[in-house]
């Protein structure tokens, strides 16, 4: 029994840890996100628990990403991790990681920044077939947390 358990623990994979039926899009592979944020010096993000939280531990929280949709509630609850909401909060223009079609050029996150003269920068990376995952860093100011509500929860197949 004791080696069948050290087995499963030494083979057991970070990256799998947060992976769920109730987000099947999300990335089973998220090192290239990962290594695209930190040479972008983002450590911090908007983002569903279900992109965000693998980042957060497997960076042993060196990125922090919580869901904006917390701090919409009534009253506001600062989610499972409050440290890293407030870090995200009081950040200086937070990233947003958000899930999008992989046919999709323009997809709605990206225009309604456009809509709201946020200039951004972005990277885009494959996450599961047919789906990527955008990784998107506003430049000349931030998003309020009502456009980071809507940005990182409209994809709304997760």
């Amino acid at each position: 029994m004791i080696g069948l358990q050290s087995y499963a623990y030494v083979t057991a994979n970070a990256g799998y840890t947060f992976q769920t039926s109730a987000c099947v899009m999300a990335p089973a592979n998220n090192d290239p996100v990962i290594a695209y944020m930190q040479s972008e010096h983002i450590y911090y993000a908007w983002s569903h628990g279900w992109l965000g939280d693998p980042i957060s531990f497997k960076t042993n929280s060196a990125i922090k990403t919580s869901d904006p949709r917390f701090l919409t509630q009534n009253p506001p609850w600062l989610g499972r991790l409050p440290n890293y909401t407030l870090a995200v909060t009081h950040a200086d223009r937070p990233s947003i990681l958000t899930l999008v079609k992989h046919d999709d050029p323009n997809p709605p996150q990206l225009q309604v920044l456009t809509i709201n003269s946020i200039s951004y920068r972005l990277g885009r990376f494959i996450s599961e077939p047919g789906y990527d995952i955008l990784v998107i860093t506003p430049l000349n100011h931030a998003v309020t947390i009502s456009e980071a509500v809507w940005i990182a929860q409209s994809f709304s197949f997760c």
